[in-house]
This record gives C-alpha cells, sequence and structure tokens, in this order.
C-alpha cells in the first residue's frame, strides 16, 4: 500500500488475478433503520491479511420526490491512519436496445488499462471513441462497448457532476446520476462480458468512486482516515419524464 504496509486481497477475479469490487462485497450488512422512504445499512471492516485497518462504513438510501439519494459515510476505529475509497456498482435499465440509448459524459480523461484492467495511464477523452459520448448533448451510444474508467469530471454549478442517460422506449424517463465532487471517478460498462449472455447490454452501469482500481496500491483518489476521523459523501439517481420521441 502507498503507505508501506503491505496486504494482500482475496483474488476473486482469478482469471486476471485480480482483487475486484471492494473489501465488504461477501461481508454482512446489518439494516439499523428503515421507513417506506428511507433505509440506513452498517457493516463493520475488520483488520484482515489484506487491510490491516478497522473501518465502520454506514449508506443511507432516501427517496424522494426527485429519485434517490444516497450518503455514505465511514470512520477509522483503528489507532493508525486507514486508506480509504468506496463506490457503487449502478446498472440503469435501457427499456430496449441499449444501442438507441443515449448518453452523456462529463468526463475530460479516461484511465488506460491493460490486459488486467489495471490503471496504466490517463489520457483525454478528445479524439477517442467515446469522445462523441462527452459532448454537451446526449449522444446514442450506438454499437460502442463501455468499459472505461473516467475522471477529471466537469461540475455544475451546485458542485456535481451528471452522467445522463436516455433510455431507448419512444415514451421514456431520462435518468440522471450525479455526484458530489468527492466522488471523482466513474465507471461506465455496457455488460458485454456479463454471463449469461442473455444478461448482456440489457442496460448501462455508472458506477461513482471515490478512487480509481488498484488505488490500495497506487495511493491514487484514497482519502487517508486518521484514527477517529470519518468521511462522508453523496450521490444519487434522479429521473426527469420526456416527451415521446421517435426511436432512432
Amino acid at each position: 500500500m502507498q503507505d508501506g504496509t503491505v496486504g494482500q486481497a482475496a483474488l476473486d477475479e482469478p482469471d486476471r488475478a485480480n482483487a475486484i469490487h471492494g473489501l465488504v462485497r461477501w461481508l454482512p450488512w446489518r439494516v439499523e433503520r428503515r421507513s417506506p422512504q428511507a433505509v440506513r445499512c452498517s457493516c463493520m471492516l475488520p483488520s484482515q491479511p489484506g487491510y490491516p485497518f478497522s473501518v465502520s462504513v454506514g449508506v443511507d438510501y432516501r427517496l424522494v420526490d426527485e429519485g434517490l439519494v444516497v450518503s455514505a459515510g465511514a470512520e477509522n476505529l483503528g489507532r493508525s491512519r486507514a486508506p480509504f475509497g468506496i463506490g457503487f456498482h449502478n446498472y440503469l435499465h435501457a427499456a430496449g436496445n441499449l444501442n438507441a440509448c443515449q448518453v452523456r459524459l462529463p468526463a475530460r480523461r479516461r484511465l488506460v488499462v491493460d490486459e488486467r484492467m489495471l490503471p496504466r495511464a490517463v489520457q483525454p477523452v478528445a479524439g477517442g471513441p467515446i469522445a462523441p459520448l462527452c459532448g454537451e448533448e446526449p449522444h446514442e451510444l450506438g454499437s460502442r462497448v463501455l468499459d472505461d474508467c473516467l475522471t477529471d469530471l466537469a461540475e455544475e454549478d451546485d458542485g456535481c457532476w451528471r452522467v445522463r442517460f436516455v433510455p431507448a422506449s419512444g415514451e421514456a424517463e431520462a435518468v440522471t446520476v450525479w455526484a458530489e465532487a468527492r466522488y471523482g471517478f466513474v465507471t461506465v460498462f455496457s455488460g458485454d462480458t456479463l454471463e449469461p449472455a442473455e444478461e448482456r447490454r440489457l442496460g448501462l452501469a455508472v458506477e461513482p468512486m471515490t478512487c480509481p482500481p488498484n488505488a490500495l496500491r497506487s495511493g491514487e483518489g484514497l482519502v487517508m482516515l486518521e484514527p477517529g476521523e470519518r468521511f462522508s459523501a453523496t450521490w444519487g439517481i434522479s429521473v426527469a419524464r420526456l416527451r415521446s420521441r421517435a426511436t432512432p
């Protein structure tokens, strides 16, 4: 890890010898409270060989008039500084053919990865295959295959960035995934490698992340929590009804 601590997480993507989808994916979460409009879940991440730190994580999900608001928090319960990052894996339903959906990404740069999907460099999106999706207005996805981690995200006046997604159906709801600037990365994934094959390209994953893949090794985007220090950040999904439009 960045501070010299040595750890080995479980390699739960054996084909690429990677640890993927985080340390709390397989841990039990506890429902602390719930109501018809909200639920709070928490998880205790104990010290372990791959992550010798003790961190408590909590996530609040709230339904509001505009959609869903998700507030994530963490507290370092240990006696040493703890590196921390968090991300969420959300699929937006295509409501038809994903190729005919329209997408607008707020990114100015993308991570270049190796054969293990580990970041090796950063390059501008301008002039590349996803450049049309990074303009001012949503653009048809077409046959593009997306499995990209993006950064240098353009914030709007309220300090949040926004990914806009318009499903393929003629009478549709435009969906916006938004996040505070603490989520400095977003991965977009078109599901072309999912198994079974029937699950492919049914929607677009839009994943807000505070750090990129391999961050515990690179240090990129990590939050360093001092003992007793807390972290919080918010993202959400909003929905707006569209007028009927012709499907391309």
